[in-house]
């Protein structure tokens, strides 16, 4: 009671005042505008009573002042401000190559890659030659080289937010040992053992050591608590962007649509979306990205706009099949791949892919063995028809392209076990196996270089194979994207790389910021 008794007071004493105050601020609010009346109305007889010379000589002066003022403030917002890049904007980029899968343990072609390197993420990446932490912040190798401990990060999410743990690691592998799907990846991980210790740490066993496997670690992670169905509806994965749509005709994947993961565990990109255009005409491709209707080009060689190809780690190479009759002897193989003149004519066949650029390099060596007195016959087939002849080692020379990957471990091509496989000279030795057996269980990369340089000392004195120039991949981007750096890497896909960086928005902020 005695609290609203003082209350009831302070109301009975403030009131005259508090009316008072509003008086004065209407008082002083009409005074304001009588004045600002009075002031226009001067102005405006001041106005017309000038000549229509003066009129036109005080326009002028104000419309001056005028421009002079934002001039001086637009460059006052110049001098205290800086260009910043801006998330936003959309880039497409016209590929190449036909896309049939999107999980990332079953992609093959360089256009499957393309995605699986936006929307999935592995335990370790590449800058360059260079092995990165990605997925895991650090790994272990025991002494032996037989074991592998990944630490995976703690801030990393799928694209739906749930965490990416041991589990999904072990889930993934154990996915790509699903004999109902052949992986391509199987052959690198059937016989490796996956243990989750906790949470965030998963280790690989080897049954023996294998220099190279840390290069197998980048395969995209699956996300364990999805269902494969709504997998394959959705594709969750954890890069730096998130899988929207694809746009099909039939049941040929156009295009693939993308948009910016903002809680991507690494730096997240500037771009917000991204449209993967997929052409199996490459006429069509060129088209598109000369019309403007895509910004970046890529798999294809163009002379409208930047061009930012690179070496890739596949190269074509000339193998002769040494169980043929004329090419088991040492001297005749030192006489062809030396450009030696036969003193009789000498008739062989080779055998390629069909592929415009293999038929270019098959036409080149036609005309140089021609000069050295070889009649040298050309076959060319389709990849399905292709496997028969590989298999039935149906060919004399074959013109061929083989991908080495980061390390380039040369085992799958020569080793004597790999004769009915991939060692399609048939070349078969004890001291290079036991080299190639040695390479492969140092983890140790310059020693393990080593290895591999006895070993390729020892079958260019042979006469085996002639090299080519690394493949280049093609790839040209237009000026609407910045920012984007030479590209340095093995893959198609490491056009990539830093993608993070790239931007096509951009803002103004205080220069403080």
């Amino acid at each position: 009671m005695r609290h609203c008794s003082r209350h009831r007071l302070f109301c009975i004493i403030m009131k005259p005042f508090i009316k008072k105050l509003f008086q004065s601020i209407l008082v002083f609010i009409n005074q304001s505008k009588k004045s600002l009346d009075l002031f226009r109305r001067n102005l405006k007889k001041s106005f017309l009573l000038m000549k229509p010379v003066e009129r036109i000589g005080a326009i002028v002066l104000i419309g001056a002042a005028l421009i002079l003022f934002f001039i001086r403030m637009y460059f006052y917002y110049i001098d205290h401000t800086k260009l910043v890049p801006a998330v936003g904007g959309q880039m497409i980029d016209a590929i190449y190559g036909d896309v049939k899968y999107i999980n990332p343990i079953l992609v093959q072609s360089d256009a499957e890659k393309s995605v699986s390197k936006l929307v999935f993420s592995g335990l370790v990446k590449f800058d360059g030659d260079n092995v990165i932490p990605d997925l895991a912040e650090k790994w272990d190798i025991s002494p032996d080289g037989k074991k592998y401990t990944f630490y995976l990060r703690k801030n990393a999410t799928f694209h739906d937010d749930e965490p990416v743990t041991a589990r999904d690691i072990a889930f993934t592998i154990d996915s790509i040992k699903a004999p109902e799907l052949k992986s391509p990846l199987l052959p690198s991980w059937a016989d490796v053992t996956a243990t989750v210790v906790d949470d965030y740490t998963i280790t690989f066993d080897l049954p023996k050591s294998y220099g190279p496997f840390i290069y197998n670690c980048s395969f995209g992670v699956l996300p364990s608590h999805l269902p494969s169905d709504e997998f394959s509806k959705k594709f969750i994965g954890s890069g730096p962007y998130k899988y929207v749509k694809a746009n099909k005709k039939g049941s040929q994947i156009q295009s693939v649509e993308l948009k910016r993961f903002a809680n991507f565990y690494l730096t997240p990109s500037i771009i917000d979306k991204i449209k993967l255009a997929f052409y199996s005409d490459q006429d069509q491709a060129k088209k598109a990205f000369d019309n403007k209707k895509a910004d970046l080009l890529s798999g294809i060689d163009t002379k409208t706009a930047k061009n930012l190809s690179f070496r890739t780690s596949k190269r074509l190479e000339l193998i002769l099949n040494i169980t043929d009759t004329q090419l088991k002897d040492k001297d005749f193989r030192q006489k062809l791949l030396t450009g030696q003149k036969f003193a009789d004519k000498v008739t062989l066949r080779l055998v390629s892919p069909d592929t415009q650029y293999q038929r270019d390099q098959a036409e080149a060596l036609k005309r140089k063995y021609a000069d050295q007195n070889i009649e040298l016959t050309l076959d060319f087939y389709n990849s399905l028809k292709m496997q028969d002849i590989l298999a039935a080692r149906n060919y004399q020379l074959l013109l061929y392209g083989f991908d080495f990957g980061y390390d380039r471990d040369p085992y799958i091509y020569w080793h004597t076990t790999q004769i009915n496989k991939l060692n399609f000279s048939g070349w078969s030795d004890k001291k290079t196996d036991i080299l190639l057996e040695d390479a492969r269980l140092i983890t140790d990369l310059t020693a393990r270089n080593q290895k591999y340089d006895e070993f390729f000392a020892i079958i260019n004195n042979e006469y085996l194979y002639q090299d080519f120039e690394p493949v280049q991949y093609n790839f040209s981007i237009n000026d609407k994207i910045k920012n984007v750096s030479a590209i340095t890497g093995n893959e198609s896909n490491s056009r990539y790389n830093d993608v993070a960086d790239w931007f096509i928005n951009e803002k103004r902020v205080g220069k403080g910021k």
